[in-house]
């Protein structure tokens, strides 16, 4: 599944609520798709074009990075590698990178 989506997978989803599993056995938070981002740097084509992902979670404390899975109603579950890259208000904004 991983392996099928693409940048348009998720720019449809854009500003919608994700449920994000940070640890194992606790429950999810919710994120919100708050950016897609191309990271195409050239026109040379060997699969898909890579993209980023930007969730903002309610998060307090401490967090780490890690692979965590990410649910959405319509595309399922898919475990991506998430980092956290800094604070957003009493959240915290989390980037996954898709090559």
């Amino acid at each position: 599944m991983l392996e099928t989506l693409n940048q348009d997978s998720f720019s449809r989803h854009l500003n919608e609520t994700f449920r994000v599993h940070l640890q194992p056995g606790q429950s999810p938070l919710h994120g919100e798709l708050v950016e897609v981002n191309s990271l195409r740097t050239s026109d040379d084509k060997h699969g898909r074009d890579p993209f980023s992902i930007i969730f903002r979670c309610d998060v307090r404390g401490p967090v780490n990075q890690g692979i965590c899975k990410v649910e959405h109603d319509d595309l399922g579950v898919v475990e991506v590698f998430l980092v956290p890259i800094g604070r957003a208000g009493d959240g915290v904004r989390f980037e996954a990178v898709f090559a």
